[in-house]
């Protein structure tokens, strides 16, 4: 009788004790799946041209997460109030970014920086350690070849 007490005891207080350490600690953090591939810390990437006559040209690279359905990139400047990119429906593990006829002032070339989650079994991992980068001096690749412009998700040319 007494081993039958105990083993009941037992299944009814484990059960508890477990719900109540969940409550307190709160659910189990995601953790990080993916790592940052490109661009390196420090890498200098693309800029446009003050007269529009480039697109700016970025690409960004991580390394898949096995079950991942969704990736988000988040990439801001330093001194920025919002994100220059921030998309949570990538579908695979590289973005590449073209803004036509777009530039970055040389006041804020400096100091990047990026970061990827995965989206695996229905949430959102942890974030990967943010990564820097710095842009181009503005107008470094200039040309006098009209650019393409995106515009209601189509491309035409824009002549200057």
């Amino acid at each position: 009788m007494r081993s039958s007490l105990a083993t009941l005891s037992r299944a009814l207080v484990f059960p508890c004790v477990i719900a109540l350490i969940a409550c307190l600690v709160g659910p189990v953090a995601a953790v990080t799946c993916t790592e940052l591939v490109t661009p390196n810390p420090g890498d200098v990437l693309d800029n446009g041209c003050i007269d529009r006559s480039d697109s700016i040209h970025w690409a960004f690279d991580w390394t898949d997460c096995p079950g991942a359905t969704a990736y988000h990139l988040y990439v801001q400047h330093a001194g920025a109030l919002g994100p220059a990119i921030d998309d949570n429906t990538l579908l695979s593990s590289d973005y590449v970014s073209d803004e036509a006829g777009s530039y970055i002032l040389d006041a804020k070339r400096f100091d990047w920086r990026w970061k990827v989650q995965a989206f695996v079994d229905g949430q959102w991992g942890e974030w990967t350690a943010e990564r820097s980068f710095d842009v181009e001096p503005l107008s470094t690749d200039c040309s006098s070849t009209p650019v393409k412009k995106r515009t209601w998700g189509k491309l035409k040319s824009l002549y200057h």
